[in-house]
């Protein structure tokens, strides 16, 4: 029921870039939900990219746009030149965007081999950032942890409950 009173706001206003990335969430949700069934999620996947698609073409320098963009990319599509693309663009275009850094994070360490040096050193900078304006840093400890990305984040900690978590959950028996 919302997804279609979304396609009908967007039909209506075409030039409402929220209403497109509001789709793509919706459908990237459908996707998640419909993941027992794989022609089905896929169909979903492939709307949620092209909705967040379409807002980026609405509002280019949005960076939420392009990092759920990219998100939807390497579902939809896998690990390509198109996420990394839309990656750096969200890095570059919202470093100050609480969301944006958490996504960037999540995504740039899930990717990390495969990307290169200049995103790498984008995703060290959010890490940075991110850290040093306390954005959900319990959450960015757990990514860099599950992604094995401990060495990146235990120099920028100075908190010392912040220290005890890493410890903790960077401990073998927690992995």
């Amino acid at each position: 029921m919302a997804v279609r009173r979304l396609e009908q706001s967007r039909a209506l206003n075409a030039l409402q870039a929220n209403d497109a990335a509001e789709l793509g969430r919706h459908y990237a949700w459908l996707a998640w939900r419909s993941q027992g069934m794989p022609g089905e999620s896929a169909g979903y996947r492939s709307i949620s990219r092209a909705s967040y698609l379409d807002a980026i073409r609405i509002r280019p320098t949005w960076g939420f746009a392009w990092i759920n963009y990219a998100e939807a990319d390497l579902l939809a599509r896998g690990n390509n030149a198109s996420t990394h693309f839309a990656l750096r663009r969200a890095i570059s275009l919202a470093p100050y965007e609480p969301k944006v850094q958490l996504k960037v994070l999540a995504l740039g360490f899930s990717l990390w081999d495969s990307l290169s040096e200049d995103i790498l050193e984008g995703i060290r900078d959010t890490l940075k950032r991110a850290v040093r304006v306390g954005n959900d840093v319990d959450s960015i400890i757990r990514l860099a942890v599950q992604y094995k990305r401990v060495p990146d984040i235990a120099d920028i900690l100075t908190d010392k409950r912040h220290l005890d978590i890493l410890e903790k959950l960077a401990r073998p028996a927690n992995r």
